[in-house]
């Protein structure tokens, strides 16, 4: 018989059992979660298992694997295995999740005019406004509750009036979609052009009133930062006003080619005053020919044609929306038409 070592004698005779000659460890280590999901924790093979969870027996935990999930987060692990009668306990692992900011959407281009009421954004038309979710993937926006195809980028370019809105999720946790939850308002505002006129002084005036005033002639600046100038020599005139909130364009221009024909510029009527399908036109003159044209509030041209062989010509509104307008011809006074409906 071979005969025993020290150690061995020593542990045969107390009755002591030597420690396990294997170390149990858990995988992966580093798990962390995204929300709402689910992950396996796993062990090698071995006997028998029994989990643990921040120091506490998990009851009914007795196989190789073990199911945690996001509300596991910030929560230790370890298992306890046996082999051929030999039990030893791994080291923790942390598990882990995601944690991330709710999806919002800051703006970006120019700035707006105002903001209206429960947050709608007011900006000039032409105007570059943009939306950047920050979140990357899987982007989808919507415009008054429509999905917007072919729009799955983090920023969107805003072109027309109405309520946005958007879902993505983040780049760790690509399947958690999320919805911004809130309708983003943007309004484009048409620019006001303001139109020239002679007042009954015979002053040229822009209408509708600002709070600043640039005028010109042939394009070079004049002095004076007023409503109303004199006119001293004949030439194209023309005003840019500064409107609060300021959204415009500058006027038309307006060319003055006779200084002692400013009264005879009034004698242009209309009639019927409401007008509902058609307006009869005294003009000052015949001048076969030559152009008019019928102009909104804001200045956009709504309509135009040329002037007949007399002096009194019929013209049918009655494509025109309800509201008021500006008729205007080289020669003549603008002058205010009503329209009715």
């Amino acid at each position: 018989m071979k005969p025993l070592s020290l150690l061995s004698a020593f542990l045969f005779g107390t009755g002591l059992s030597a420690q396990c000659t294997f170390t149990p460890t858990v995988s992966p280590n580093d798990l962390i979660l995204c929300p709402f999901t689910e992950a396996l924790l796993s062990t090698g093979t071995y006997d028998a298992y029994q989990w643990y969870k921040d120091g506490e027996l998990i009851e009914g935990a007795t196989s190789q694997t073990l199911t945690v999930s996001s509300m596991d987060a910030v929560s230790s692990f370890a298992v306890e295995a046996t082999l051929n009668g030999c039990t030893e306990m791994s080291a923790e692992v942390l598990v882990d999740a995601w944690a991330f900011l709710l999806p919002f959407v800051i703006h970006a281009g120019d700035e707006p005019l105002y903001i209206e009421g429960e947050g709608v954004q007011h900006n000039c038309e032409g105007d570059t406004v943009l939306l950047i979710l920050n979140y990357s993937q899987q982007v989808r926006w919507y415009h008054n509750g429509s999905l917007i195809e072919g729009e799955s980028d983090d920023t969107l370019v805003v072109v027309q009036d109405g309520s946005y809105t958007c879902e993505g999720a983040p780049d760790e946790c690509p399947d958690f979609v999320m919805p911004l939850g809130v309708e983003v308002g943007i309004r484009f505002d048409p620019p006001v052009q303001p139109i020239l006129s002679f007042s009954n002084d015979g002053l040229l005036c822009a209408e509708p009133e600002g709070v600043a005033y640039q005028w010109y002639l042939f394009d070079a600046p004049l002095a004076g930062d007023q409503a109303c100038i004199e006119i001293a020599s004949e030439g194209s005139y023309t005003v840019a006003v500064t409107y609060d909130p300021d959204c415009s364009i500058p006027s038309a221009p307006f060319v003055v080619t006779g200084l002692g024909d400013q009264e005879e510029r009034s004698v242009i009527s209309v009639f019927p005053v409401p007008a509902k399908d058609h307006v009869t036109v005294r003009w000052n003159a015949a001048m076969e020919g030559s152009a008019w044209e019928m102009v909104d509030i804001v200045g956009r041209r709504m309509m135009d044609g040329e002037r007949g062989a007399t002096s009194e010509q019929v013209i049918d509104i009655s494509s025109l929306p309800q509201g008021r307008y500006w008729l205007r011809s080289a020669g003549e006074t603008p002058k205010l038409i009503a329209v009715m409906r």
